[in-house]
């Protein structure tokens, strides 16, 4: 019993994201490489994908774009800039961090793509 229950611990502990909730607030003080583009948190932000060195934030933007607002968050300089997902639409809506470039898509459609820097 101690085994399974110290199992499912720590399957949750390595699944669950490197930031949490209480957590957005300290990214206000990183900085920002978008000049008058600066990150404030909010009570629903999340985490959409994650690799080593960076992180992609979405903010929930009311009825104006279903697909929320985007921040890219570098974990090595604690820099970040605001990165447009080229849609509002939420439907089968996703985003793919990889090593080299961030890719947003509708579908199968890609809707923007950055490099990673």
């Amino acid at each position: 019993m101690k085994t399974l229950i110290f199992t499912t611990a720590l399957l949750i502990t390595v699944s669950m994201p490197t930031f949490s909730a209480p957590d957005f607030t300290q990214l206000e003080h990183w900085k920002a490489e978008v000049r008058g583009e600066d990150y404030t948190a909010g009570s629903l932000d999340s985490v959409e994908a994650e690799t080593a060195k960076h992180f992609v934030v979405r903010q929930d933007a009311g009825t104006s774009c279903a697909a929320g607002n985007h921040w890219l968050f570098n974990k090595l300089s604690k820099s970040y800039k605001p990165v447009d997902a080229g849609t509002c639409d939420d439907r089968k809506f996703k985003v793919n961090l990889e090593s080299q470039k961030l890719i947003f898509k509708s579908g199968k459609k890609i809707t923007a793509q950055y490099p990673i820097w």
